[in-house]
């Protein structure tokens, strides 16, 4: 998990534990995600900016119609 507030919350955690009673989690400091998930830096970062382009032509070509 991320260092998010909402992560590090009570009601989150007792959620997480009675939802997920199997699931042990682990927090990621912060500036270290490039670290631990490397996908979320490069591939995805890679897939999500090519989203966002296509996204971005599509509204200025239906604007321009």
């Amino acid at each position: 998990l991320n260092v998010w507030s909402v992560h590090r919350s009570i009601q989150f955690h007792t959620w997480l534990d009675m939802t997920y009673p199997w699931m042990k989690y682990h927090f990621v400091p912060g500036d270290c995600t490039g670290v631990g998930q490397p996908c979320d830096v490069y591939i995805q970062c890679l897939f999500k900016l090519a989203v966002k382009q296509v996204q971005h032509a599509d509204i200025v070509n239906e604007s321009l119609a």
